[in-house]
């Protein structure tokens, strides 16, 4: 009784399997390739810490519009309550 994936199957098309699998494990390493994911990473981190920067400065830039627009408005009210009393 052999098992599901293997029943019907000829003993040598199951040696000539194993051995592809027990060769491909023992292939030299890529040397072409060696750092490319630190690459790719950095690459990547660099676009992350961009988008953060041009996120924050966009923050900053709501927040000094916000407090200006506050400062007129309350410049402006002090100046109409001032031109009230004077009248």
């Amino acid at each position: 009784m052999g098992s599901g994936l293997l029943r019907g199957t000829s003993p040598d098309v199951v040696v000539k399997c194993v051995t592809s699998m027990h060769l491909s494990r023992n292939r030299p390493p890529r040397n072409h390739e060696q750092g490319l994911i630190i690459t790719l990473v950095a690459v990547f981190m660099l676009f992350v810490i961009g988008a953060m920067a041009a996120l924050s400065v966009d923050v900053v830039t709501l927040y000094t519009a916000r407090s200006e627009a506050q400062l007129a408005a309350r410049g402006s009210s002090r100046r109409g309550c001032l031109d009230q009393l004077n009248h």
